[in-house]
């Protein structure tokens, strides 16, 4: 009984930390979706469609118009304001 509300105090004392990481995937999927998009076809079936932002990179596998792959990636700064690609 007491390892279980040591747990569960453990969980609460993170709350803050878990509505930052709320804040920062919305962010995220935010900038995802403001992307631009370059669509090619793909080499079989469906497009290959590749998205760029200022702070995404990615690119998805679409066949009648559902996604069957996605990969976002952030970018990152060196510190300098200069971004690279994680």
């Amino acid at each position: 009984m007491a390892k279980q509300q040591k747990r569960e105090s453990k969980f609460a004392d993170n709350s803050h930390k878990s509505e930052d990481l709320k804040k920062k995937a919305h962010s995220f999927l935010k900038a995802a979706r403001n992307s631009t998009l370059k669509v090619h076809d793909s080499v079989d079936l469906g497009q290959n469609i590749h998205l760029q932002s200022k702070k995404v990179a990615g690119s998805s596998l679409v066949y009648k118009e559902q996604v069957l792959h996605m990969a976002l990636f952030a970018k990152k700064t060196d510190g300098k304001g200069n971004r690279y690609t994680s």
